[in-house]
């Protein structure tokens, strides 16, 4: 190979790499967008937890494999070899902008199987809750049991999915937790709501039935009355009596956050003590654990 071809051979494998780039990059973003794109769309209108931030990650995750792939991709990166121009020279107008048609065209149709597969009966409660809610927010016929409680909904609210049953993929768990500082839990099975109660004042029970728990040594009696609905084990109780010294009977009790079907909810003492316990799960909901922190 002559010095003089080789500006011409670097310029083609430049441009080689170029399209391997932009066809992975491109076919990744549509497989992406078309698995998740209208998911995120649904959920985010229903005010889902977390559905814009979760379709930022996918997007960059799936553009950076699909770029990944298309580097490695040999065919398009033989045929955009043979791009250059006899004279050394490549020309925009040549470049295969056929491939920014194509890869949607072939990203697509899969992307939009995967979104009845993955996504569908996932989105469907969620869906199914919004509308109850914006019924029952509009003071219309009652669904769901909502309607009782629209003194205290408000126009903000997020859902969080708490528990899907994967054997009959129909029925779902879902909190509703409002900018007031209500929380309803419904119960979604296929398209109908069997009812929306709140659920925030039962955690504040259980909250408050743990730190008696603790109080009293942890013999399991506060909790009793709350068989069949919350459960906590041996070790959780056990270390809620050997925070005594810590705690005393004036506390205040507030929930701190939730992400997904997991609950945090806090004892705050007036010896600076505070005592956080984590739940998840609906039916039973479980006390996975709980810990302590001197703030003052």
């Amino acid at each position: 190979m002559s010095a003089s071809t080789l500006p011409h051979e670097e310029k083609k494998l430049q441009l080689s790499r170029m399209a391997g780039l932009g066809y992975g990059l491109v076919y990744g973003l549509a497989f992406g967008l078309s698995v998740w794109g209208y998911d995120t769309r649904v959920l985010a209108h229903s005010q889902a937890e977390l559905a814009w931030a979760r379709m930022a990650f996918i997007a960059g995750v799936a553009g950076g494999v699909g770029s990944a792939a298309g580097l490695a991709g040999h065919l398009l990166v033989e045929r955009a070899r043979g791009l250059a121009s006899p004279a050394g020279r490549t020309s925009g107008r040549r470049f295969p902008g056929a491939v920014f048609i194509l890869c949607p065209l072939l990203a697509v149709p899969p992307g939009l199987i995967g979104d009845e597969i993955i996504n569908r009966s996932l989105r469907t409660g969620q869906q199914t809750v919004h509308r109850a809610i914006s019924i029952g927010s509009a003071e219309s016929p009652d669904h769901g049991g909502v309607a009782p409680y629209h003194d205290q909904l408000s126009a903000g609210y997020t859902l969080h999915l708490v528990d899907y049953d994967l054997e009959t993929q129909g029925r779902e768990t879902i909190d509703v937790a409002f900018d007031s500082g209500l929380v309803m839990r419904c119960q979604v099975a296929g398209y109908g709501l069997a009812g929306c109660p709140p659920i925030s004042p039962k955690f504040e029970v259980w909250m408050d039935a743990l730190v008696q728990e603790g109080l009293r040594g942890g013999q399991g009696t506060e909790l009793d009355p709350q068989a069949g609905h919350v459960s906590a084990d041996e070790h959780t109780l056990s270390w809620l009596a050997s925070q005594r010294e810590h705690i005393s009977d004036r506390y205040e009790i507030s929930r701190d956050t939730q992400r997904g079907g997991w609950v945090i909810m806090s004892a705050h003492f007036d010896t600076g003590y505070v005592v956080t316990c984590y739940f998840h799960g609906a039916s039973p909901v479980i006390l996975d654990r709980c810990s302590g922190n001197q703030t003052g």
